[in-house]
C-alpha cells in the first residue's frame, strides 16, 4: 500500500492554488534560506511530531527535496501517521524552478495537457497570452494538440491570436487541418481564423487537409468567404 503519490511540479501548483496545502522542504537549511516555495516549511523531526501531534488529517500535505527523491520518504511518513492527502513533488525544487519561473510556460503546459482550472487561474494573473514555446507556438496550439476543444473556445475567448503562425509560418489551422483535428479545424473556422495564410511552403490550411471531411469542409468555407 502506498501512503503518497507523486505529482507534477503543474500538479503541485494547482493544488497549492487551490487547497492550501502543507508544504515541506526537505533540502538542508542553507538551501532552504536561500530559496524555497512560497509558504513552505523547513522539514525536520520536530516538525514532523508537531503536524502529526495537530491532527490536521484532511488537509492536503505537499513535500519536495531537491530531485524528487528524498521527499518520497517523509510524504510516506507522514502518510502512515494519518495525512490522507500526501504527495512528492516529481523532479523536486529543480523541477519546480524551471514550470514556476516562467507563467507563460506554464500557459502552454497547462493548455496542452487540459487544465481548465490552471489556464483560467493563469489568465487571472495576467499571463501573457501569446507567450510561445521552443518551436514558436502558443498556448493555443497547445490545446489544438491536446484535442481540449472547450479550453481553446476559452483561450479565445480571452484574446488567443487565432492567426499566430510559427517561425515556419504555421498556424494552429493549419496544424489542425494536417493532423485530422476535424472538431478542432471546424472551432477555429467558426471562431474568425483566417482561410487564406499559408506557410512558408505556400500551403494554406486546405492544402493541408489530411482528411476527406476536412478537405470537404474548408472547400466549402472557402467558397463562402
Amino acid at each position: 500500500m502506498s501512503y503518497f503519490s507523486e505529482i507534477s511540479p503543474l500538479q503541485a501548483q494547482s493544488l497549492i492554488m487551490t487547497d492550501n496545502p502543507l508544504i515541506i522542504d526537505v533540502r538542508d537549511p542553507h538551501s532552504y534560506k536561500e530559496q524555497h516555495i512560497d509558504g513552505a516549511m523547513r522539514g525536520h523531526e520536530q516538525l514532523t511530531e508537531h503536524l502529526i501531534n495537530s491532527g490536521q488529517f484532511e488537509r492536503p500535505v505537499l513535500v519536495y527535496c531537491y530531485h524528487g527523491n528524498s521527499s518520497k520518504d517523509m510524504a510516506a511518513i507522514l502518510g502512515r501517521a494519518g495525512f490522507k492527502r500526501c504527495y512528492s513533488l516529481q523532479g523536486g525544487f529543480t523541477a519546480w524552478k524551471k514550470l514556476s519561473g516562467s507563467g507563460d510556460a506554464s500557459l502552454i503546459q497547462a493548455a496542452r495537457s487540459g487544465d481548465l482550472t490552471m489556464v483560467r487561474q493563469l489568465l487571472q494573473s495576467g499571463t501573457n497570452l501569446e507567450a510561445c514555446d521552443g518551436s514558436g507556438n502558443t498556448a493555443l496550439w497547445a490545446a489544438c494538440y491536446g484535442d481540449h476543444l472547450t479550453l481553446m473556445h476559452e483561450l479565445l475567448e480571452a484574446g488567443a491570436n487565432i492567426d499566430h503562425q510559427n517561425p515556419d509560418g504555421v498556424s494552429v489551422l493549419m496544424y489542425a487541418a494536417s493532423a485530422g483535428k476535424t472538431d478542432a479545424v471546424e472551432l477555429l473556422v467558426e471562431a474568425g481564423a483566417a482561410l487564406d495564410l499559408t506557410n512558408h511552403d505556400d500551403y494554406s490550411a486546405l492544402d493541408l487537409a489530411s482528411n476527406l471531411e476536412i478537405l470537404r469542409y474548408l472547400k466549402s468555407q472557402s467558397a463562402t468567404a
